[in-house]
């Protein structure tokens, strides 16, 4: 009886951290090892690889004009992107930190962004954009074309990129602000240090951590960035505004007939409500299950490979979604899952930084308690349903809310794996009533609002929650 037990102990934290491994495994990291090597064969266009060609594949790039216009304009994107979303979501962040009056109010208006998904926000730019009665023409009397002259397409372009992403950079900064010593900041005022000194001799290093965690995410959020550009330019005017992803996506789709025709008129936005619903709630259930089950398990077992595994979750963080888009189309598509809920939500299962931020809780945690329920006889899963989940409640809510919020709003995966109308979701669906012919405004607008309203009601009655889940993994550990 106790060899068994202690067999079962051995088994029970791979049986834990089982589904997320999956995974991780079959649309991470496979998919990232297939695209390598996919890339030095030449492939049909069912993603069957039929003859190895070596670097044969790369000559075509590296000996195409358009290529390097592609890469540079990635490059200068990037470039400013990474230093501006970063900036200001800094100085917001100091500025909420200083207890005036209205620094709630403040909190709530520098996160909003978070609830605006890239595809509304492609919309709202563009009717502030307009050169005849868009918000900037109305403000500063400049009539730009922004979108359609090639000198200013792909400044509009990262204008979006950056105002989407100040929230999430504002948030994690904020947290780590706040996680700054009173004792640290009290000595500097004591010894004379003003406020900018204070900022860039004890902030500023203190922070450091959280900043570089924001600078990667952020260089491989701008070297990533295709959602505007296929909403707003087609890579045009003159191919301005044309990326390394966005050249990658037309090849592989346009030119193997996968591309999506948008149907005006076709629209039935009810359906598209629904869709983003379940697709929002299964994937955040996954997502909820997945994380508090392998954080249970790197808080409370010591286990061969323990290391090893983490750092497979926690790598996962740094592999660009978007670049294993192409091989995990082939993949849901053999696995016969287009145009379905579970095709779209699968690859959104697992989020590595919820499980470090529910890990990082539980460790945090009693260890005396755990003690005390073994020696009553208390298995270690029961343990986990009737202590560590009722403990965890407040972590759970905020993954939860931040996780919804976060699949409400996703758009070019939805967009790539369904090809039936009932199928779409509403972030594709707003997308849908602006074509390159033909933008009516009423519709767009109407859909805009109908789209934020769930993310934007849902963050500014659980603001406190939302933030607490996303800035939990950042200052501790």
């Amino acid at each position: 009886m106790r060899k068994k037990k202690k067999v079962v102990r051995r088994i029970e934290p791979y049986l834990y951290l089982l589904p997320g491994l999956i995974v991780i495994i079959a649309f991470i990291y496979s998919p990232f090892v297939k695209t390598i090597v996919g890339s030095t064969y030449k492939v049909d266009m069912f993603g069957q690889l039929k003859e190895f060609c070596g670097l044969d594949n790369y000559v075509k790039p590296f000996t195409n004009e358009s290529f390097y216009k592609a890469l540079g304009q990635t490059f200068l994107h990037t470039v400013i992107f990474v230093p501006f979303s970063i900036l200001i979501g800094f100085v917001l962040a100091l500025i909420a930190d200083k207890k005036s009056r209205f620094h709630r109010v403040y909190e709530v208006l520098f996160c909003l962004s978070m609830t605006v998904s890239i595809s509304i926000a492609c919309q709202i730019f563009r009717m502030m954009y307009n050169p005849s009665y868009g918000m900037i023409k109305k403000i500063f009397g400049i009539s730009v074309e922004w979108l359609t002259d090639s000198q200013f397409a792909m400044l509009a372009i990262t204008i979006i990129t950056i105002w989407v992403n100040i929230g999430f950079n504002y948030i994690y900064l904020s947290a780590a602000i706040k996680n700054v010593p009173d004792d640290v900041m009290e000595s500097a005022e004591i010894d004379g240090a003003n406020y900018f000194t204070k900022v860039r001799k004890f902030i500023l290093p203190l922070i450091s951590p959280s900043m570089f965690y924001l600078i990667v995410t952020s260089i491989i959020t701008g070297l990533t960035m295709i959602t505007p550009v296929l909403i707003l330019t087609k890579g045009g005017p003159s191919k301005a505004t044309e990326t390394l992803l966005y050249s990658m996506y037309t090849y592989a789709y346009t030119n193997s007939n996968y591309g999506t025709a948008y149907a005006y008129g076709m629209v039935d936005m009810g359906r598209y409500m629904i869709n983003s619903l379940v697709i929002a709630l299964l994937g955040t259930a996954g997502r909820v299950i997945t994380s508090t089950l392998a954080a249970f398990a790197f808080s409370y077992y010591e286990f061969r490979g323990k290391n090893l595994i983490f750092m497979l979750f926690m790598g996962s963080m740094m592999v660009p979604g978007d670049v294993l888009i192409f091989s995990n189309y082939l993949t849901v598509s053999n696995m016969g899952l287009m145009n379905s809920y579970i095709g779209i939500v699968i690859i959104y299962l697992v989020y590595a930084n919820y499980i470090f931020m529910l890990r990082q809780h539980m460790m945090s945690l009693p260890r005396s308690l755990y003690e005390a329920a073994i020696v009553d006889g208390c298995s270690n899963f029961r343990y986990f349903l009737q202590i560590i989940v009722p403990l965890s409640k407040s972590i759970i809510v905020a993954v939860f809310l931040s996780s919804f919020v976060g699949l409400w709003n996703i758009y070019l995966w939805p967009l790539i794996v369904t090809n039936d109308e009932s199928m779409r979701t509403i972030q594709v669906g707003v997308s849908m009533l602006s074509t390159a012919d033909q933008t009516s405004w009423g519709p767009i607008m109407a859909a805009t609002l109908i789209a934020l309203l769930p993310t934007v009601v849902i963050f500014s009655i659980c603001q406190k929650q939302i933030v607490r889940g996303m800035t939990a993994g950042a200052v501790k550990g």
